[in-house]
């Protein structure tokens, strides 16, 4: 019942927050409300208990962050290389060196959060955990590509195709 409450609190809060601004979300708005979206959906997949969800969401919340952080770093860095006209030899073994590291650094990063889970999760929530947010990401791209009814929308059959 609480995870239910919980659900319901964090999207009208979502809603509230786009009410006031007119109902037209900029992409910071947008994001917050996938993200709300989201620890709603994780939280029911999981039936975390509100222990578990104390926890378990600031070890989820910090690996994400520092996720993006590595993720955009990269990507800045690849960006810039991109730009150049002609890249040397060397600028070349760097880059190739530089995604390496990246790529090392991503699974340091991996590990460590796995460690931090085992001690706040059952492994069988730590494997259900990866199964929900593919699941979300999956509903969400369905429902991003219109082919899934929105939970802000009455679900509409589509029309037959001839």
């Amino acid at each position: 019942m609480k995870k239910i409450l919980l659900m319901f609190l964090l999207i009208g809060t979502v809603g509230a927050t786009f009410a006031q601004h007119g109902g037209h979300g900029d992409r910071k708005e947008k994001k917050e409300k996938i993200q709300a979206m989201k620890i709603a959906f994780i939280t029911e997949e999981l039936d975390l208990s509100p222990e578990e969800a104390q926890q378990f969401w600031p070890i989820y919340n910090d690996h994400k962050d520092k996720e993006e952080a590595l993720k955009k770093a990269h990507h800045e860095y690849m960006k810039k290389m991109d730009e150049k006209e002609a890249l040397t030899d060397k600028e070349i073994e760097e880059m190739i060196a530089h995604h390496f590291k990246f790529e090392e650094d991503k699974l340091a990063l991996d590990k460590a959060y796995y460690e931090q889970l085992k001690k706040a999760l059952p492994m069988s929530k730590i494997l259900k955990l990866h199964q929900s947010e593919r699941k979300f990401h999956r509903k969400l791209i369905e429902q991003m590509k219109g082919d899934a009814p929105r939970p802000d929308r009455p679900e509409h059959p589509h029309p037959p195709k001839h």
